[in-house]
């Protein structure tokens, strides 16, 4: 295809609206039509429907800066659907092609996670460590490495990295996530002193944490821990810190409205600057998958019976334990008042 016969051929497709130039004779308009329908079959969630079939249409073009996103939606299509050897094998193809391409920090982000998905977490937690270093990506790397390095039994260096992760503030989901799991594995490390620490910051962001069945979890079994090693004070706090079941179940409902609203502003966003989709759309599923977790926690939670008599009761041995005799007979009043159908 020569320079003088190449024009661009701006798609619209259906549902975003994405448009992206596509190189192609004009003879040879097919190629619109086969770029539209590959896009079209991507957005419908037939991921590797749509891979085969761009990857079918970049072998009939010249790679220039115009197919640039192509290729880096083929790895985001094998990504997304499940086959993260071939996703690796095509963001390493456009490594090759577009070293210093707008989607480079993505494409080499997306190896780093591919490998994590494909249990590689030698290579992941070593590829996530080497883009700490982009203000972009630094907040994810050090997430997607803590859980490498989890995910290998490496707990230690899974704890520093997410201490880089909330070092100096909770400002994103991200770090509340990364500040949940470091509260976890400071209590499996039996270091109650900075999983309490941690518990605290964690529910003065509270509006950032999308799972609150799991946190609230979490509380409970941090004071349950405490209270094993005779932290009478320290189980306290965590059981003071626990929500009611009716509290429960809004903050989790909220949750959910949260991410379907992000997830409704990401479509707007690839609507307005399309060429960021696939990015877009992995971010979305990932969205999708914490909604359906999180609902799913929720269905079940909801027929399970209150927890808060179990709370109570805990109280109120703790109060009783600590000599606060008087705060512990108002605890057992409110269980005997409040809760007198539980065995």
């Amino acid at each position: 295809m020569t320079r003088l016969v190449r024009r661009a051929l701006c798609v619209s497709l259906l549902f975003l609206g994405f448009a992206v130039a596509v190189p192609a004779q004009d003879a040879t308009s097919d190629l619109a039509t086969a770029y539209s329908q590959a896009m079209t079959e991507f957005q419908a969630g037939n991921y590797a429907k749509a891979a085969g079939d761009l990857e079918a249409l970049v072998a009939r073009v010249e790679v220039s800066p115009q197919v640039e996103p192509i290729f880096f939606t083929i790895g985001s299509a094998w990504f997304n659907a499940g086959d993260y050897t071939k996703a690796i094998a095509a963001f390493k193809i456009y490594q090759a092609k577009f070293p210093k391409g707008p989607h480079a920090g993505g494409a080499a982000f997306a190896i780093a996670q591919s490998n994590l998905m494909g249990k590689n977490f030698k290579e992941a937690a070593a590829q996530m460590a080497a883009l700490e270093n982009d203000p972009q990506l630094r907040e994810q790397a050090l997430l997607f490495e803590a859980e490498a390095f989890k995910a290998a039994g490496k707990n230690d260096e899974a704890i520093g990295a997410l201490e880089k992760l909330t070092g100096k503030e909770i400002a994103t989901s991200d770090a509340m996530r990364g500040a949940t799991m470091l509260a976890q594995l400071y209590a499996q490390k039996g270091d109650g002193a900075k999983a309490l620490q941690m518990l605290e910051v964690i529910h003065q962001k509270i509006a950032l944490a999308d799972n609150i069945i799991e946190l609230n979890a979490l509380t409970v079994d941090l004071g349950d821990k405490f209270y094993g090693k005779q932290q009478f004070k320290e189980a306290l706090a965590c059981y003071r810190a626990a929500w009611p079941r009716e509290e429960i179940i809004r903050l989790q409902n909220e949750r959910i409205a949260g991410m379907q609203r992000r997830i409704e502003e990401n479509l707007a966003s690839a609507r307005a600057n399309p060429a960021d989709i696939a990015q877009l759309a992995p971010a979305n599923n990932r969205l999708k998958e914490s909604i359906a977790n999180a609902q799913k926690l929720l269905a079940e939670f909801e027929k399970l019976p209150s927890i808060t008599p179990a709370i109570y009761l805990r109280l109120g041995r703790r109060f009783y334990v600590l000599e606060r005799k008087w705060e512990a007979v108002v605890v057992y009043q409110e269980i005997l008042e409040r809760c007198n159908e539980v065995p």
